[in-house]
């Protein structure tokens, strides 16, 4: 990722192996995570490579200031233009070419190409920030050009960062030593490096940002990540003292900071918040080996210094770009081949990497004729190429319209009621807008649907099968907010799930529904034992599975306690089954040759094992509740013996947790069984819809 310069002097030729092989452990972090392999921080060889770049970068700047009196931001960036921007616009080109029949003609298809756009731009960091779900989520991973945002990051630093050095020594130029405007500089940077750090720690605190996400933004933009390209710079300005330190302490230093860098990588997961504190690891870890590698040739540096590292190094930049592209092409044209598949795919993947350098990469960085007004132009051209093939991939469809392809594209793309009605807003009940209530002539009292994106999908059926029995039908749901009094940490939901829990809770007892639906996507979050559970009263947290399951049914039945009191009769809806791992972004070529492979499939004995606990804690909530029952789909979903994506040509669910808006109509008649089952007719003198008095309509 970060760009290999040449020999910085022949007597730091040392620490420039050193360098080498400190690129040569983060591509290999990066790769063996994104190959999945058990590195489960990988992704912090990321921060690996910032804290060089921010150490190289200054470590130059300081030189030619030095030797010059002055830095030439012309041959900076001519120097960055032709060593980043050839292998970028390589990649990015050929990616968008194979995108057309490797990747899903659904969202991956135009998230390829805006984020190859970016990327050529410098902003496909920005871009990707849009995206809630984050750099881990599901449809994040169909993306081959995601790992995109850490070059424009990096970028964005490289046309910043130069500017504040040479601002710092124009206001010091009135001294004439070299060490008050190192001083004046290291000072500078320190405070910017630590305004960075403190608003890092803001944007990666608990709560959801301002776009519903956890700690994305600080993930993606660069004010949250220049603490970590300043603290290699200020290894870099204190070199004059670092030489100072004994070869014995220095060697010390080397391996402590490979044992920091490597906590970091089998310590940190994708839920860390991150990067937070969490990212002190991989930076202050690679602050320590560069601050040893400046000092002795022995202990870690010579390790660092093998020749199979320095050639990995030599690559890294290439091999970063190159490998994340074939593992999400081979995970989309062979799903179903477990992790073997991405090791392949990305030791593959350096053969178009060393191709890339030998071919691409060297000429042009090192042909002295390409500055000056050749280099804006070569920048164009590599700008301009890629630009053509990304916009090209979005506009031109090449997968056909058979009736099995529509099918299939229908039911990914068809949003529930809950989007285009407005009425997943995670606001209140009392305030969703009157488009989420379905009104009938003369009704007989509303029936109310409330939850999170479980519930969001069984809007349809339900408002249908309301609307038939003469009942309006009201809908508001929190996407990632499960309807229990409950607190799950390390997801989307955030503090607010509570509010809306217990306003929308209080707005049902006011208005006194027919009958109240709630369903809640549990499995999801109960089993896996990385998201945490906490009571609401402030009680201790838990991860284990068995734990949270009780958490919940407590939670459940906070909620549904108040409404069977009140005489409300209430419904938990039991998650259907589901298929975590799968997703309907599948290669265009196989929705093409036979979309039928593009399903999943699971035994039916599997899939409720998965529920077992969810099942029963909701079961347990509402035992012995007047008016309270629970009820269970999944024997309309599946068979008795086997679960399936699709059925008969119709594909039943849109993602691995959500049924499709085709899939959710087949239980019309299955919610007019449970309405008549439960529903209570208004009562005379009751308000005739909920929707009267809302305050937010």
């Amino acid at each position: 990722m970060i760009e290999g310069h040449t020999p910085l002097a022949a007597a730091e030729a040392r620490r420039r192996g050193d360098i080498q092989g400190l690129r040569a452990v983060a591509v290999l972090l990066v790769v063996a995570f994104h190959a999945g392999l058990a590195v489960s921080g990988g992704f912090t060889g990321v921060d690996v490579f910032f804290v060089i770049s921010g150490f190289v970068i200054t470590g130059m700047l300081v030189r030619e200031h030095s030797s010059n009196g002055r830095v030439s931001f012309a041959n900076f960036y001519s120097r960055r233009a032709r060593r980043i921007l050839p292998g970028l616009a390589l990649t990015v080109t050929v990616t968008c070419v194979l995108a057309f029949m490797a990747v899903s003609p659904l969202k991956a298809k135009a998230s390829t190409a805006r984020t190859g756009l970016s990327a050529m731009f410098s902003l496909a960091n920005v871009y990707l920030l849009r995206h809630k779900t984050g750099y881990f989520g599901v449809d994040q991973q169909a993306n081959p050009l995601l790992h995109t945002w850490s070059l424009s990051v990096e970028e964005q630093f490289y046309l910043v960062f130069p500017a504040l050095l040479a601002v710092t020594w124009w206001c010091s130029r009135r001294t004439r030593r070299n060490a008050s405007r190192l001083i004046t500089a290291t000072t500078v940077v320190g405070i910017t490096t630590v305004a960075s750090f403190a608003y890092c720690l803001v944007r990666t605190s608990p709560g959801p940002a301002a776009d519903g996400s956890v700690g994305t933004f600080a993930f993606y933009m660069a004010p949250t990540r220049v603490w970590e390209f300043g603290a290699g710079a200020l290894v870099a300005l204190s070199l004059p003292l670092v030489r100072k330190i004994p070869a014995r302490v220095a060697m010390v230093l080397g391996g402590l900071g490979l044992v920091v860098v490597g906590a970091g990588a089998f310590e940190i997961s994708s839920t860390t918040r991150f990067p937070g504190t969490a990212a002190l690891l991989p930076v202050v870890g690679t602050c320590l080996l560069l601050a040893s590698g400046a000092v002795c040739s022995s202990g870690i540096s010579a390790v660092l210094s093998h020749r199979s590292l320095q050639w990995i190094g030599d690559l890294s930049f290439s091999w970063y770009l190159w490998h994340w592209p074939f593992i999400v092409f081979a995970a989309a044209l062979w799903p179903d081949s477990g992790t073997g598949l991405g090791v392949v795919a990305a030791v593959a993947s350096l053969v178009p990497a060393w191709l890339a350098y030998r071919f691409v990469e060297n000429p042009i960085r090192r042909d002295a004729r390409l500055g000056g007004p050749r280099a804006l132009v070569l920048a164009g051209v590599c700008v301009a190429v890629p630009v053509v093939a990304c916009a090209a991939l979005a506009k031109i469809d090449i997968v056909g319209h058979s009736p099995e392809v529509v099918g299939f594209i229908a039911a990914a793309e068809h949003k529930h009621a809950d989007g285009i009605r407005h009425c997943a807003s995670g606001l209140p009940i009392d305030r969703e807008p009157a488009t989420c209530t379905w009104h009938v002539a003369n009704n007989r009292g509303t029936i109310v649907l409330v939850g999170d994106s479980e519930a969001g999908m069984f809007g349809e059926p339900a408002a249908r099968a309301a609307n038939r029995l003469g009942y309006d039908f009201l809908l508001g749901t929190r996407h990632g907010c499960g309807f229990a009094e409950v607190l799950v940490l390390q997801t989307e939901a955030g503090p607010g799930c509570i509010d809306y829990v217990q306003r929308s809770v209080a707005y049902l007892l006011r208005t006194r529904p027919a009958l109240v639906l709630m369903a809640s996507s549990v499995p999801y979050i109960l089993n896996p034992p990385d998201v945490v559970f906490q009571s609401p009263d402030g009680g201790a947290r838990s991860n284990s599975p068995a734990a949270k399951a009780q958490i919940w049914s407590e939670g459940v039945r906070k909620a549904v306690l108040p409404l069977a009191r009140a005489g409300i009769p209430t419904v938990v809806i039991h998650t259907i089954p589901q298929f975590v791992s799968w997703s309907p972004d599948c290669a265009a070529i196989r929705v093409y040759l036979d979309v039928g492979s593009c399903g999943a499939w699971k035994p039916r004995a599997l899939s409720d094992s998965g529920r077992r606990r969810s099942r029963l804690a909701e079961d347990a909530a509402v035992r012995d509740l007047p008016k309270a029952a629970t009820v269970d789909f999944a024997d309309q979903i599946c068979s008795p013996r086997v679960c399936r994506i699709e059925r008969n040509g119709l594909w039943l669910y849109r993602d691995g947790t959500h049924l499709s808006w085709a899939g959710a109509l087949t239980l019309v008649d299955d919610f007019s069984k449970l309405i008549e089952a439960h529903g209570t007719p208004r009562l005379s003198g009751t308000p005739s819809s909920p929707g009267g008095s809302r305050t937010g309509s």
